[in-house]
C-alpha cells in the first residue's frame, strides 16, 4: 500500500506540480485548497504525511498545523512557503511542522523531503 499524502495548498500551480510528481512516484494524493478543509481531511482520512502551505484562506497553515498536531501529534507535516525568514521557520517549527520546503522548491527537494518521512 502506498503512502497517503495530503497537499494543503491554495496555489493551483504548486498544488498541481506536487500532486503530479508524488502521484507519479506511487503515492496516493489528496488535496485541500483551504486550511480548514486541510484540517478536516487530515483528521478524517488515513493520512501519512501533510504538505502544508502556510498562507492559506480561511485558516492559515500555522493554525491548521496546530489543530492537526493536537489530535495526531505523530503525523508528519512539511511546511511549504516562500516566506523563509528565520522568524517564519521558527513559527512553523513552533506550530509543529516537522520540516520546511522553501518555495519555489525543486522537484528533487520535494521528493527527498517526502521520502525522509514516508518510505
Amino acid at each position: 500500500m502506498s503512502a497517503r499524502i495530503l497537499i494543503v495548498e491554495d496555489d493551483e500551480d504548486f498544488r498541481t506540480l506536487a500532486a503530479k510528481v508524488l502521484t507519479k512516484r506511487g503515492y496516493d494524493v489528496t488535496v485541500a485548497v483551504t486550511g480548514s478543509t486541510g484540517v478536516e481531511r487530515a483528521l478524517a482520512d488515513a493520512t501519512d504525511l501533510v504538505l502544508m502551505d502556510l498562507r492559506l484562506p480561511e485558516l492559515d497553515g500555522w493554525e491548521a498545523t496546530r489543530r492537526i498536531k493536537a489530535t495526531k501529534p505523530r503525523l508528519p507535516i512539511i511546511a511549504c512557503s516562500a516566506n523563509v525568514m528565520q522568524a517564519d521557520l521558527d513559527r512553523a517549527e513552533a506550530a509543529g511542522c516537522d520540516a520546511f520546503l522553501a518555495k519555489p522548491y525543486q522537484v528533487a527537494d520535494l521528493i527527498t523531503t517526502v521520502t525522509r518521512f514516508v518510505s
